[in-house]
């Protein structure tokens, strides 16, 4: 959904007045949107019908118009994955019950769930705002998308924070809903309040921008990633024509030669149909040929389009590869993690600036709304200053027996501590966390290491709680075998 223009009148009417570029970029972000959304077959049919001058050719490859290539859809997948291994929230300097009250916050408003569409909507739709609120006594966290918001910007940082921003609505009373730094406005068509302003008197705009460029010259960005949604089309465009050429070909090419006067017309050459002809069989004569396009021509121009694409992020062609489809089938593609660490690492800085944007804000709007944690939790300005994003690193090895080899040889060198390699296990504790699960642990294994011992049992690792006796046999014929070390001079 979109809206065309704001009003003029009533709240919007000191807003900047809307022109034909706003209109274009609200229009290009829907676009984006119904690309990920898995829903733009019109942008095929339309790149057909631009691309074939006949009206019955159109018609004839429209109807096989998929969305099954999807390249933006899997390259967002793939590159915006900053949130895959979790993020730690964390306020520095806290006490116990702030933390506490704080997390719970989060935890609330369902941040784990919502903040990977933060990323994939800033990578492919550009600028998305994340809005806090407070409804039936809990924390809410609106996700509000390019193609249907509007900004009016801060006069003193034009490419900052902006100073108010609205958004169309659907389903009740109110066509759009406004948000400065005084209050919530809930307007109708001309602009005029539906039902009384909600005033959270802040003194500033409760609400954070997820992005991932930055503004130097206009707020919202043109042309944002127009060069991976041209790519989808086009390469969506080439798989229906391929899927209209393999119909058209699924029988052999028939030709008769000779009296063909008597033959009956309007008959569909169809495989599953017979074909009638009435002549002279001495005088005519039916042939068939084979003439099959091989598909992999079709592949290999949709796998060159996705390469073009994919080099355009850095990513080079070694660290790629094509899953599906052999010598040359391109329609589905995974991306090294190696490389994925890169593009991960360029775009956590715009992430946690949304972050540390979020929830000072979130914790204002929480207080002034009375919200039953609101007194639990520290000022707004502290927040800010206290908060502390951790984002874990990207697990690049999956073979759990690798990943233990490598932490072993990291550790000789001092690299790594226990702690590191169980907070790789559970991003989702901090370092102290990790700590106190490591000291129970050991605390568990001592208690389980007395029982046993007053049992005269022992742990095997590979033949699990066998007697002492037992034990020391199968060490028997280690010792045996054993060469004798030589002698150190003292």
């Amino acid at each position: 959904m979109t809206w065309p223009s704001l009003p003029t009148a009533g709240a919007f009417k000191d807003w900047p007045k809307q022109d034909q570029a706003d209109l274009s970029r609200k229009g290009s972000a829907l676009r984006r949107l119904r690309i990920l959304q898995e829903d733009f077959r019109e942008s095929i049919i339309v790149r057909i019908c631009e691309t074939h001058a006949q009206p019955e050719v159109r018609d004839r490859i429209s109807k096989f118009a998929s969305v099954a290539v999807n390249p933006a859809r899997d390259i967002t997948s793939t590159v915006a994955m900053c949130y895959d291994a979790g993020v730690r929230r964390i306020l520095r300097g806290a006490t116990p019950d702030q933390q506490a009250a704080f997390q719970e916050l989060v935890n609330q408003a369902q941040a784990s769930t919502k903040a990977p569409y933060w990323n994939r909507y800033a990578f492919f739709l550009g600028p998305t705002m994340v809005i806090p609120s407070v409804r039936k006594g809990k924390l809410a966290l609106d996700l509000i998308r390019p193609e249907v918001c509007d900004i009016r910007q801060d006069p003193e940082d034009p490419m900052g924070l902006p100073v108010a921003s609205a958004w169309s609505v659907s389903g009740g009373d109110a066509a759009f809903v406004m948000l400065d730094q005084e209050a919530w406005r809930y307007l109708d068509q001309q602009g005029r309040d539906v039902r009384p302003p909600q005033t959270h008197n802040l003194g500033f705009w409760p609400g954070s921008v997820f992005r991932l460029d930055e503004p130097v010259d206009s707020w919202w960005p043109r042309n944002y990633q127009e060069r991976l949604v041209d790519a989808t089309v086009q390469a969506a465009y080439i798989y229906a024509k391929l899927c209209w050429v393999r119909k058209s070909q699924n029988k052999k090419l028939l030709a008769i030669v000779g009296q063909t006067v008597k033959v009956p017309r309007g008959q569909v050459l169809d495989p599953e149909l017979a074909l009638t002809i009435d002549s002279d069989p001495q005088a005519t004569t039916v042939q068939v040929a084979d003439f099959d396009t091989d598909p992999k021509n079709f592949l290999a121009e949709i796998r060159f389009i996705l390469e073009v694409i994919i080099e355009s992020y850095g990513i080079p062609q070694s660290a790629v590869t094509y899953d599906v489809g052999q010598e040359g089938g391109p329609l589905a593609i995974s991306i090294k993690k190696e490389r994925l660490g890169h593009l991960r690492a360029a775009q956590i800085p715009y992430l946690d600036r949304g972050e540390h944007e979020l929830w000072p804000a979130a914790v204002a709007v929480a207080r002034v709304a009375g919200h039953p944690l609101g007194r639990r939790l520290p000022p707004p300005d502290e927040v800010k200053e206290m908060l502390d994003v951790q984002w874990p690193r990207l697990r690049v090895i999956d073979d759990p027996l690798a990943r233990e080899a490598l932490y072993k040889e990291q550790l000789k060198r001092g690299g790594v501590s226990p702690i590191d390699m169980l907070q790789e296990d559970r991003p989702d504790l901090t370092r102290e966390e990790c700590q106190e699960l490591l000291r129970q642990n050991l605390a568990d294994y001592a208690a389980l290491a007395e029982e046993l011992t007053s049992r005269n049992l022992v742990l095997d690792l590979s033949n699990g709680v066998i007697a002492s006796s037992e034990a020391f046999g199968r060490m028997g014929p280690a010792v045996r075998d054993a060469k004798p070390q030589p002698a150190t001079e003292e």
